[in-house]
């Protein structure tokens, strides 16, 4: 949506369109708008990119430079990125954590072709959030180049993790876990090859642990808006 008008992509998934590259060559432009007739009046930008919200849509590209990077399993993976969060300063030194819930198997537990699901699931989510990641930096040198960057507050909102209707193995169609219709591991592995398309939808395990995946309905993607 642009303003009140419905407006349609310029280009489809498979021409290469992505909503985030979208929103920020428009955000660039309402800035670059406002600043040129205005360049002392202040401006509000809601910049609102997909990740890493489901669906995961990523250029495929993006997600296989995360191969093999999660092979060792989401509990070492965990420990990984709090020691790096700890080292960076994101998080306290003291910080602990969570216990591992007893509901949730063991990396080690799982057999070959639900490692290799679930590992290539969070290499798709790592690559989605670094895509964002760059174009929240285009946005970011943008500012820099018209000497704005140092007068802007930058608020940076997450949002929800886990969703429940992932279940323990996921699902290639969210509407199931609605109707209560029981899925399996076979289902998600015939669609691994299409992990971060428009074809699937994929969200983070119901106990947070690991990624799962939705195929969507009718291969349709959600949009996200820009106010």
């Amino acid at each position: 949506m642009q303003g009140n008008e419905q407006i349609e992509p310029p280009a489809t998934p498979e021409e290469g369109y992505h909503l985030t590259d979208d929103i920020t060559d428009r955000t660039i432009k309402y800035i670059q708008d406002t600043h040129s007739v205005a360049p002392e009046k202040p401006f509000f930008a809601y910049f609102a990119p997909g990740a890493c919200h489901a669906p995961h849509h990523v250029p495929k590209e993006w997600a296989d430079k995360y191969q093999g990077e999660f092979d060792m399993g989401w509990e070492e993976a965990r420990e990984t990125i709090l020691s790096r969060q700890k080292d960076l300063g994101v998080v306290p030194n003291d910080t602990e954590l969570t216990p591992h819930d007893s509901v949730v198997p063991h990396w080690d537990d799982l057999s070959d072709d639900e490692q290799t699901l679930y590992a290539r699931m969070m290499e798709v989510f790592a690559g989605f959030l670094e895509h964002t990641d760059h174009h929240i930096g285009r946005l970011l040198d943008f500012l820099e180049e018209i000497d704005e960057l140092d007068n802007t507050l930058v608020m940076l909102v997450s949002d929800n993790g886990a969703s429940a209707e992932g279940g323990p193995s996921g699902s290639v169609n969210e509407m199931h876990f609605f109707n209560n219709i029981e899925e399996n591991l076979e289902d998600n592995l015939e669609a691994m090859d299409d992990l971060g398309d428009q074809s699937t939808t994929i969200t983070t395990r119901g106990d947070g642990l690991g990624p799962v995946i939705h195929r969507s309905a009718g291969g349709s993607a959600k949009p996200t808006a820009v106010v």
